[in-house]
């Protein structure tokens, strides 16, 4: 019974969850995504939406704590290890920026930052 009780819970929260995404409402979706974490941590799929939202923010540091901890649930949820590999390359890229604004004549640095943006396209903006 208490399976059904949590399968039940976690399904209601996830829809609420949904619904606040969907509506733009990204604080509440995160606190949501990170309420269901808490009550059901070997659940990886709450932890992956609250770091694609993260993301979505700039905020990869979180993002990438967030994708862990997914990781951590499930091992071999192949979603997260995509959104991890994404969050990495976009803090490498701040990283290439803020190395090449210390050493703006570094070509090859240039050339490293200049194939990963056109691989991710543009920045998102940090929070």
């Amino acid at each position: 019974q208490r399976a059904l009780f949590q399968d039940t819970m976690a399904e209601d929260e996830a829809s609420l969850q949904a619904k606040l995404a969907e509506l733009q409402r990204s604080s509440e979706a995160i606190d949501a995504y990170e309420r269901l974490s808490e009550n059901f941590p070997e659940l990886a799929e709450p932890y992956n939406n609250a770091a694609v939202l993260h993301a979505a923010a700039g905020d990869y540091e979180r993002a990438r704590l967030a994708l862990e901890q997914a990781l951590r649930a499930n091992p071999s949820f192949a979603l997260a290890h995509q959104n991890l590999g994404d969050v990495l390359a976009a803090l490498a890229g701040r990283s290439y920026a803020r190395a090449l604004q210390l050493d703006a004549g570094n070509a090859l640095l240039a050339s490293k930052l200049a194939t990963l943006r056109q691989w991710l396209g543009p920045p998102s903006p940090a929070r």
